[in-house]
């Protein structure tokens, strides 16, 4: 806890060297909160040992402390929306949340690469299936058409499983067919 409030850059060796490895889990647990608050190039190599450790608990403290390092850390975190435990899916599908991740998987859906649009559309699916829904959802209302279908991809293949995706998608379906009547109704007879 010492090296933690003084959150010294001077402090990551210490770290690395002894409570990275230390049996007691509360221990490692202690070291990613505080090699988050340092912060540096060698806190996010040793972070991204935690967020492999055998611990659960110390692996959510770990994806807590990449938060603090700030958005580049997206990439590194995308690997544990698949991690064997709920909880650290879920924490790390709302720490891509608030760090911006899933509004950059939504704009890579415009892209035209398929390729990249075919990777935004598998990691948003993770994400969902993380628990992360009200964002994805926030997708049907985009500007564009082909994020908003593609949206619908991802939500469809979550499922009926979870709440809020049909009355989201009936209400986009809606929508368009509003729309569509709309723009019909403004042709001109020919």
């Amino acid at each position: 806890r010492a090296l933690s409030r003084i959150a010294d850059k001077r402090a990551v060796n210490p770290l690395l060297e002894r409570t990275l490895r230390d049996p007691s889990a509360l221990v490692r647990m202690e070291a990613a909160a505080a090699l988050g608050k340092i912060g540096d190039e060698k806190a996010l190599e040793s972070l991204r040992l935690a967020i492999a450790d055998p611990d659960p608990m110390v692996r959510a403290r770990a994806i807590e402390a990449l938060e603090m390092i700030g958005p580049s850390v997206g990439e590194l975190l995308e690997g544990s929306l698949t991690d064997d435990d709920p909880d650290v899916r879920r924490r790390t599908a709302a720490v891509l949340e608030r760090l911006g991740y899933v509004q950059t998987q939504l704009e890579r859906l415009k892209s035209e690469d398929a390729v990249e649009r075919a990777a935004a559309r598998r990691k948003l699916v993770l994400i969902g299936k993380a628990g992360i829904r009200e964002s994805l959802i926030s997708g049907l209302n985009d500007p564009d058409f082909r994020v908003r279908a593609q949206v619908c991809q991802v939500l469809g293949e979550l499922g009926e499983r979870s709440p809020g995706i049909l009355e989201a998608l009936r209400a986009a379906l809606i929508r368009c067919r509003d729309r569509f009547r709309q723009i019909r109704g403004h042709r001109d007879p020919a």
